[in-house]
């Protein structure tokens, strides 16, 4: 984060936009152009060293760029809880020189890119705080798109509100620091640009409770309408920001219904409320409301909202020891898992009281905290008042818990009417419940889709038999793709349960189309090939990786990557090693990346000697792989391929990265963004190597054993096998509550594994 200057302006920054409070300065009031001279001499330099600050900025706006910002109607006095538009307006008198990031929001529900400077800097707070800074906001980038600047300005809107919750009326000024105009063709040094904005002015009065009744009413409306038109959407933020007590009841009662298009509009204006005790209480008295649905969302947010209310005495206790820190984050994890268990607790004992959609979205909650300690009742009792999401992840997520036969009407209804709607997601699903349930029935319909011009389900679904080949079926998938408009899917039955029987059909449908293909389906019949006669298909695979004409489909990139996913086989990596010296770097790239992800130990050595002489190549160059590569393919694809060999011996599942190779490795990277990486794979050494495991409903989960992510058992068992003996491995422990029987089974499971390989997992 950026320092602030002395002219009390707050700044947010980036995705961490913590809150900076001068409260060693001196209050004052904003003093404007009109104010008597009788203006104290200390408020006048608050406003001085405020605009001072402001023009110093903007004196360093490059010539030929504009950036304005007005508030939306040139209003000037707001209603606290009433939205304040901010439009920003860039322009360049230079065409084509300059190009501006067009993005508004992220992952996260807000973006951070620019900077808000405000005067004076109390009276206000970051309703998101929470959010960002709990440990259970959403995080993480979003697209957006890149635009040309012009004569004619590019405008960017923004409702202040998502930064600024007004606690106290007053009079406030604002500028802007923006990050988003940059060069068309920029180097190293040129960089991005930072525009500062001229400076706005605006009141904010108190709101009062016939205005804050008459917009309540006003909402409701528009939410309530049967035409959900645009004006939904600006309603349900308006409800989020309006802050009084009783939008908090009506926050509460629509956060628990199924509303996609509001529901993180709910859940941020009941985590940025100014009343949070009254949110807390609301919510735990409505928990057991007969008419009150309850989401897996109501649980987080309410268990969020009251471990941080409870955790203000440890943040004081946490120190900037980093084990003083890591004991404070379990604490407080442990601490919400407790909290969690307790609201579904409630929840569950609530169940026989509830009606109608209340109830069944309620118990679907339950059952997706995967505890086996609550009494729930059969899923099929609840499961036509779910909307078809919430029907299909209990059948994506829960099905371990919900399976009975009961299930088997259900499931046949919803495989007849998602083929009607053409809804393969559902269909398919609904289609592998049926197998695991009936199996000899699910396998009479997954066949008769194979049969199908058009199968529905999906390719998971159609690939889920547990038969090696199907004969009976290979002169119909080998027809059905060449006769096809769409042959996505009868490429992927190829793959999957061709026998050899057809090689010679599907030789020749390569022999004519290789290099002119979509990718995936070209991926599949080599995959194939390469199963039924590796030695005689890699003279097909070595032409699919040298169509790089115009004419062809470049797919020659990612053809490595792609056949190694479906088949992996030593003909396959030798092939690869043979292409690490290719011309191209993205060919290097493709090669590298499927011997990190699926080669054997052998394909290491020539890693390192791939990543030798890139380091031979491009050692001392940094500076030029740091240029900003928007527009510099070359550059580009180097350091793509620093990467991608940094990834592929650092990540491998066949080799073991210790802190030797790991040295090694970073000795080879150039780029400082690339030694940062493997410095923190590093970090994963420290305090002894920990094992942790996140176990999943109705899937095994994952594991994390140093820096590597396992998503299997055998996965992880491989992994460990590969650390020498006498090494001590550390349960890590995390979620108390939260599917420990799964934890405590593997714990023995790998207790005991390690024991018989001379190493050790201590709690």
């Amino acid at each position: 984060m950026k320092s602030v200057s002395p002219a009390r302006t707050i700044l947010f920054k980036s995705g961490l936009a913590a809150l900076l409070l001068l409260s060693s300065l001196p209050a004052g009031q904003i003093v404007s152009a009109n104010r008597a001279q009788s203006e104290t001499a200390a408020q006048a330099k608050q406003e001085s060293e405020f605009e001072v600050k402001r023009r110093e900025a903007s004196s360093k706006n490059l010539p030929g760029l504009s950036f304005t910002i007005r508030l939306a109607g040139a209003r000037r006095e707001f209603r606290q809880g009433e939205i304040i538009r901010l439009e920003m307006s860039f322009s360049s008198s230079l065409p084509k020189k300059y190009e501006m990031e067009g993005r508004t929001w992220d992952r996260s529900g807000r973006l951070d890119d620019d900077e808000f400077h405000i005067d004076p800097a109390d009276g206000f707070s970051d309703p998101m705080y929470d959010h960002f800074h709990s440990g259970f906001g959403l995080m993480g980038g979003g697209g957006g798109g890149v635009f040309t600047l012009e004569v004619k300005p590019c405008l960017i809107t923004y409702d202040l509100n998502e930064w600024f919750r007004f606690d106290r009326p007053g009079k406030y000024r604002l500028y802007v620091a923006s990050p988003r105009v940059g060069p068309i063709k920029r180097d190293a040094q040129s960089g991005g640009v930072i525009l500062t904005s001229n400076a706005v002015e605006f009141e904010i009065t108190p709101a009062g409770r016939a205005w804050q009744e008459g917009e309540l009413k006003r909402v409701t409306q528009a939410l309530d309408a049967k035409d959900r038109n645009a004006d939904r959407q600006s309603a349900c933020r308006a409800l989020r920001f309006l802050g009084s007590e009783a939008a908090v009841a009506e926050l509460i009662r629509r956060y628990g219904d199924s509303d996609d298009g509001c529901a993180f509009e709910y859940y941020a204006g009941l985590i940025g409320s100014p009343h949070r005790d009254l949110v807390i209480e609301k919510m735990e008295s409505r928990l057991a409301m007969p008419d009150q649905p309850v989401p897996n969302g109501w649980l987080t947010l309410l268990a969020t909202l009251v471990t941080i209310s409870c955790s203000s005495e440890w943040e004081q206790s946490a120190s900037s020891d980093g084990q003083r820190r890591s004991d404070h984050w379990e604490r407080r994890m442990t601490f919400y898992g407790q909290a969690k268990a307790k609201y579904a607790e409630q929840l569950a004992r609530a169940i026989p009281h509830k009606i109608g959609r209340a109830r069944a979205i309620s118990v679907k909650t339950l059952f997706g905290l995967s505890s086996g300690k609550l009494e729930l009742p059969a899923a099929a009792s609840i499961f036509n008042d779910l909307s078809l999401n919430d029907q299909r992840d209990l059948l994506a997520c829960c099905w371990k818990r919900i399976a009975s036969p009961a299930m088997l009407p259900i499931l046949r209804r919803i495989y007849e009417e998602s083929s009607e709607r053409n809804n393969d997601d559902l269909n398919g699903l609904a289609l592998r419940r049926i197998y695991d349930l009936a199996p000899e029935e699910g396998r009479r319909l997954i066949i008769a889709e194979m049969r199908r011009p058009a199968p529905r389900g999906g390719r998971q679904t159609l690939t889920i038999l547990p038969d090696e080949t199907l004969p009976e079926l290979d002169s119909i998938f080998v027809d059905n793709f060449e006769k096809n408009d769409n042959p996505d899917t009868h490429s992927a039955l190829i793959e999957r349960y061709g026998s050899p029987a057809i090689f010679p059909r599907v030789m020749a449908l390569l022999d004519e189309r290789v290099g002119n293909m979509d990718c995936h389906q070209q991926a599949r019949l080599l995959a194939y090939c390469l199963r039924v006669d590796s030695s005689g298909s890699v003279g097909l695979i070595r032409r699919a990786l040298t169509a790089r004409g115009k004419e062809n489909a470049r797919c020659h990139h990612d053809v490595f990557r792609l056949v190694g996913e479906l088949h992996a086989s030593p003909e396959l990596e030798k092939l690869a090693i043979e292409f690490l010296d290719d011309d191209d770097p993205e060919v290097v790239i493709d090669a590298a990346t499927m011997l990190g992800q699926y080669g054997s130990a052998e394909a290491e050595e020539a890693l390192w000697r791939r990543f030798e002489k890139w380091r031979r190549e491009w050692g001392g160059r940094e500076q030029e792989l740091n240029a900003d590569f928007h527009n510099d393919n070359t550059i580009q694809h180097q350091t793509g391929l620093e990467q991608a060999l940094r990834m592929a011996l650092s990540d491998s599942p066949a080799w073991l990265a210790d802190l030797k190779k790991l040295e090694r490795l970073r000795s080879l990277c150039v780029t400082q963004n690339e030694r940062q990486q493997v410095d923190k794979l590093v970090q994963w050494y420290g305090g002894g190597i920990s094992i942790r495991f996140f176990p999943a409903g109705d899937e095994w989960g994952s594991a994390q054993v140093a820096h590597y992510t396992l998503s299997s058992l055998s996965a992880l068992k491989q992994k460990l096998a590969q650390f020498p003996q006498g090494t001590v491995f550390k349960w890590a422990t995390f979620n108390e509550s939260q599917l420990d029987e799964e934890k405590e089974k593997l714990f023995r499971e790998l207790e005991s594994f390690l024991g018989e390989r001379g190493a050790r997992l201590v709690r």
